[in-house]
């Protein structure tokens, strides 16, 4: 949807706030903003990790080939190595018939040290079974950006993953304590379905919702159905900050927006997730145009 319609928005003049963004568009857009950081941030965050606690020296970066989802995230990973003088390289599936097998193969032919699992969870899961299978854990350092971040998967996963799968999660703990983390799991919890997802991603949505209901409740009502004035209004968005996320959230004109680019690290870990690595501001050569950007705002 966001990779067709971000011309359009920008054309007609709507700022569209999303929570759950996959595409390079949602992020290199000037009439987009998500509360989620997407596979890029993650991946570079879970990247970082890896580098600076697990020993990290050369990674294999799996990905599907999508040209603005792993093809661009992948991609990024590889230009953060190359910053820090390390290797890495990009593994990425046929997303019509993935081939988990044959991208393990080709990442353990990639003389890599440690393996990063960038995909959705379910597929990513598949991936780590069929390491299992080879009973590679202990060959290489696994991370994964947030998609793993799901309270189904560390039974999905079973005992033999236990502490060794890292991720990053985009935003807080699930069953953080925090205010806006109880109202979101409120929220579910009375409006929601038992199956409905608990994760990063819904958390990202309420925040998205928190945010721009704060935005319309602080505007004059006659102006709260005037298109260009709800756009102005969410353009002038600075600051915000929640239990849920990292870092500040903001908007400003801009040509790409990723207010989100800091998260914590947690471990697969006794049937459940555990917090590893509080927050943390991801680097890399991506993040200057977003830092700059901050700086104009007054938020660094």
């Amino acid at each position: 949807e966001m990779s067709v319609n971000a011309p359009f928005y920008a054309k007609q003049n709507i700022m569209a706030m999303a929570s759950g963004c996959a595409v390079s568009e949602c992020f290199e857009s000037s009439n987009i903003v998500s509360t989620n950081q997407g596979p890029l941030a993650s991946s570079i965050g879970a990247a970082m990790h890896a580098v600076e606690k697990l020993g990290a020296k050369n990674i294999s970066c799996i990905g599907l080939a999508i040209p603005s989802v792993g093809n661009w995230s992948c991609g990024a990973v590889e230009k953060y190595m190359a910053s820090k003088g390390l290797k890495a390289s990009s593994v990425l599936l046929n997303p019509g018939a993935p081939d988990v097998n044959g991208g393990l193969l080709e990442a353990v032919a990639s003389g890599a040290n440690s393996i990063l699992v960038n995909l959705p969870a379910g597929l990513a899961i598949a991936f780590l079974r069929a390491a299992q299978e080879q009973d590679l854990r202990d060959s290489y350092s696994w991370i994964s950006s947030t998609p793993l971040y799901d309270k189904s998967v560390p039974a999905a996963l079973g005992k033999y993953w236990d502490g060794k799968v890292f991720v990053n999660a985009e935003l807080t703990m699930l069953d953080g304590k925090g205010p806006d983390n109880q109202q979101w799991l409120k929220v579910m919890d009375t409006f929601g379905k038992k199956e409905d997802p608990r994760d990063t991603f819904s958390q990202a949505g309420y925040l998205s919702a928190k945010y721009f209901t704060q935005t319309l409740a602080a505007m004059p009502a006659a102006k709260v159905d005037d298109r260009a004035a709800v756009t102005a209004a969410i353009k002038k968005i600075s600051g915000l900050r929640s239990d849920l996320a990292c870092g500040p959230y903001y908007v400003g004109e801009a040509k790409q927006h990723m207010p989100n680019h800091a998260g914590i690290m947690v471990v697969v870990k006794d049937g459940g997730f555990q917090k590893v690595r509080d927050c943390y501001e991801y680097e890399g050569p991506y993040f200057k145009p977003l830092i700059d950007a901050e700086k104009a705002l007054g938020l660094r």
